[in-house]
């Protein structure tokens, strides 16, 4: 009767050791395949030529019917790209501009496009360069978000939400 429970048990551990075992090699394996997807989103950020960060708009001025966009781009790849133009749905027109301090006076002058070295980034910010939103179809309120869709040189195109802050915001907030 020993023996017999000896192998009943026998056969009953080496199922044991057999599930454990082909449980983790099942957890190996989808933690292997986890991290090459992670590795491949990785890779695949990047590697894409154009990132953008930061991408943020303070809410509208009563009784105005424009505002402005500013954000983080990077140029990824190996050559220089260009902003070439920009469109949202929330306006009648958007366009890259600048703002110059004139004879002590600050100024904004429109910008045909941006050229954007190989590893370059170009942040668009106060006083700066910046994205205005010209004809507004409804006015900007914190916690709202927009679409923006920026074409690049190249045949690229990039849309992305951007998030309404207080007009008190100098600059996107960090957490």
């Amino acid at each position: 009767m020993m023996t017999k429970n000896m192998q009943g048990g026998s056969i009953g551990y080496l199922c044991g050791l057999v599930c454990i075992g082909l449980c983790f090699a099942l957890l190996v394996y989808s933690t292997s395949d986890m991290a090459n997807a992670q590795n491949i989103d990785a890779e695949s950020e990047k590697t894409a030529p154009v990132t953008l960060a930061r991408a943020w708009s303070p809410e509208t001025i009563p009784g105005r019917s424009n505002s402005v966009v500013y954000l983080d781009i990077q140029n990824n790849s190996d050559e220089i790209i260009q902003l070439t133009s920009v469109s949202s749905d929330i306006a009648r027109s958007a366009k890259l501009h600048e703002s110059l301090l004139v004879d002590g006076m600050m100024k904004m002058q429109s910008v045909p496009s941006l050229s954007i070295s190989p590893g370059e980034r170009v942040s668009l910010k106060p006083g700066g360069l910046h994205l205005m939103l010209m004809g507004l179809k409804k006015p900007l309120a914190v916690g709202d978000s927009h679409r923006l869709v920026l074409d690049f040189s190249k045949g690229h195109t990039i849309e992305l939400e951007v998030t309404v802050f207080p007009i008190s915001q100098l600059s996107f907030p960090d957490n």
